[in-house]
């Protein structure tokens, strides 16, 4: 931030260069109005969630995350000028906010899966990154990867939901087709065999330091 507010210029090779305060309103600022420029604006972090987007779309979970994460300091260095812009900059922190929670457990889904931890914990977990408000398509993702897991845990009940959530987005044909046949084997199987600490007809949201659900009515704590 300072850097980008300030200019170098090169003098003779026996004098050091002259540094100058670059300002943003230097057409009106007069002698003691004058007010930094600024290297991070709206636009430029618009271009950066695109990219993390696009990084979460293919699956680059560790570099999406990061992304959302400095989305969200970057926000703190923005200069807003009127309620609608910073409606904006709020709406933008919420969204990153979702994607860097949402992500940190399906990271610790991964983790858990490569070491061999409990079928039903990594079942929890796949089902608590469906609980975030992703874009429709991320959120097919998160779907069928909880449909796929929930159905191999024997929780058949789960793999149900999950399936009938990933058609009521219209997915691809071939998605379609898995989501319906998984639908339809599960509704005949039954109920969920293993018992998760997961309800979906109980909204809830995600501690991010235990990843387990904190169910509507119970006392938590939010960032201000």
């Amino acid at each position: 931030l300072y850097s980008g507010s300030r200019a170098s210029f090169p003098l003779p090779s026996s004098l050091p260069a002259s540094e100058a305060a670059l300002q943003r309103n230097w057409r009106t600022a007069g002698p003691r109005g004058g007010l930094p420029s600024l290297c991070v604006t709206m636009p430029a972090l618009v271009e950066r969630l695109k990219q993390a987007y696009r990084a979460t779309f293919e699956g680059r979970f560790v570099e999406a995350l990061q992304s959302f994460q400095q989305l969200i300091h970057s926000c703190l260095m923005l200069v807003v000028e009127n309620r609608t812009q910073e409606e904006e900059v709020h709406d933008l922190l919420r969204l990153c906010a979702e994607y860097a929670s949402g992500l940190r457990i399906e990271l610790a889904r991964k983790d858990l899966q490569k070491e061999g931890g409990s079928p039903v914990r990594v079942n929890e977990l796949a089902a608590y990154f469906t609980n975030a408000k992703l874009q429709p398509i991320h959120l097919m993702l998160a779907l069928r990867a909880a449909m796929t897991t929930s159905y191999k845990c024997s929780n058949f009940e789960s793999a149900a939901h999950f399936g009938r959530r990933l058609l009521d987005l219209n997915p691809k044909a071939e998605i379609a087709a898995q989501a319906a046949k998984v639908v339809k084997v599960s509704e005949h199987k039954g109920p969920d065999q293993n018992k998760m600490n997961f309800d979906a007809r109980n909204p809830f949201v995600v501690c991010n330091q235990t990843h387990t659900p904190i169910y509507q009515g119970n006392a938590l704590v939010r960032c201000p």
